[in-house]
């Protein structure tokens, strides 16, 4: 299996799953797994207790536009702009550190869902090294200022 979409419509259940994924993906490196998360100090713990996440495990921290975040591992963002003025904004804001995606279900209730084919779509340019394979991309970054995001508007 080349690559795993984790998380849907939901988030890290505790500590055990997350560390149970680290392992598996430390032992499955030619596999990449995808996951967003807003348990940002959940994932702060594991990093601080046992070093970065693997490389092939692309986690971003999700995130609507000034929700406070802890993020002092530089990790990608995944940002939801809540109308077209902020998209615009936030894509000027991140320049070349960000990426656009155009594939957010807006639930209505206040939450967001990434739909998962399109998460297939991406991959394959990730697999081809086009520059254009999104979250796929992501890696954590070495100061504040470089920290890459990923910017969706929600339809």
């Amino acid at each position: 299996m080349k690559a795993i979409r984790l998380h849907v419509e939901g988030d890290w259940v505790d500590r055990n799953e997350l560390d149970a994924v680290c392992e598996t993906c430390e032992r499955a490196q030619q596999t990449d797994v995808l996951t967003y998360t807003k348990k940002y100090n959940l994932v702060n713990q594991r990093i601080k207790e046992c070093g970065m996440l693997p490389a092939n495990l692309k986690q971003l921290y999700s995130s609507w536009d000034g929700l406070s975040m802890n993020n002092p591992y530089h990790m990608p963002l995944f940002v939801v702009a809540k109308d077209i003025a902020d998209f615009n904004r936030l894509v000027a804001a991140y320049g070349e550190r960000g990426r656009t995606c155009q594939h957010v279900k807006d639930n209505g209730n206040g939450t967001f869902t990434v739909t998962v084919r399109h998460c297939n779509e991406c991959y394959m340019n990730h697999e081809q090294g086009n520059g254009h394979g999104g979250c796929w991309d992501m890696k954590p970054a070495d100061s504040a200022e470089h920290v890459m995001a990923v910017i969706a508007l929600a339809h």
